[in-house]
């Protein structure tokens, strides 16, 4: 059952606004049914909302409706991961084809390449590169830590 009023452009909606406090008013005052079943169906949801349920929840339900929530949100990322690598794998070889295909046009860049201080460099930036793939931090779930 909705707690604001509608907007007032909207008739049908403005009806069963008013549909909903007259049940609420009704069950309240505890007055006799009407022949209304709109109204009667009304009634017997603000019937519900009035009485407390009959169970008493834990004292610990939220945190662990919020452990449970944050338990899916993780997930499992292997997949994600995996074709990470795959589509790495196939730029890697899709570069070499390029360097490969372009060489002859390439071959005044050749002598800058065979440099000793830029293939450090190269694999300074490598090296960089994987360690911070590899050392990306795995989640895990608060069910797993317990």
């Amino acid at each position: 059952m909705n707690r604001e009023p509608p907007s007032t452009n909207d008739d049908r909606m403005e009806r069963e606004w008013m549909l909903q406090e007259r049940a609420v008013r009704a069950e309240r005052l505890g007055l006799d049914d009407s022949d209304d079943e709109a109204l009667r169906r009304y009634r017997v949801v603000a019937r519900a909302l009035r009485q407390s349920p009959d169970e008493n929840l834990p004292p610990d339900f939220a945190s662990k409706v919020a452990m449970e929530a944050r338990r899916r949100s993780v997930g499992d990322t292997r997949l994600e991961q995996y074709l990470i690598f795959v589509l790495l794998g196939v730029l890697v070889g899709v570069l070499m084809g390029v360097v490969a295909w372009y060489a002859n046009s390439w071959k005044q860049v050749m002598p800058l390449l065979s440099q000793p201080w830029l293939a450090a460099a190269l694999g300074v930036i490598v090296l960089l590169a994987a360690s911070r793939a590899l050392s990306v931090p795995h989640r895990h779930s608060d069910a797993d830590r317990m």
